[in-house]
């Protein structure tokens, strides 16, 4: 659970400074899938391969497909 407040954190820190990273798009994806939000971590991660051509993460993308195929 320390874990998971310290990611969400770091995650508002970056929105603030108006950092939009894929890897932490990717993060933010993970949380959303884990809290039950299927449609926003879907969401997220879409954003996340979409703002860096090459951004890319396997977890991300195993998840997100797999959501897709539901």
């Amino acid at each position: 659970e320390k874990r998971r407040v310290d990611a969400e954190e770091a995650l508002r820190r970056a929105e603030r400074a108006g950092a939009t990273l894929p890897r932490a798009e990717f993060l933010r994806g993970e949380l959303l899938l884990a809290a039950g939000q299927r449609e926003r971590a879907r969401a997220t991660w879409e954003r996340a391969f979409a703002l860096e051509p090459g951004a890319d993460d396997f977890r991300a993308r195993i998840a997100s497909g797999t959501l897709a195929l539901e």
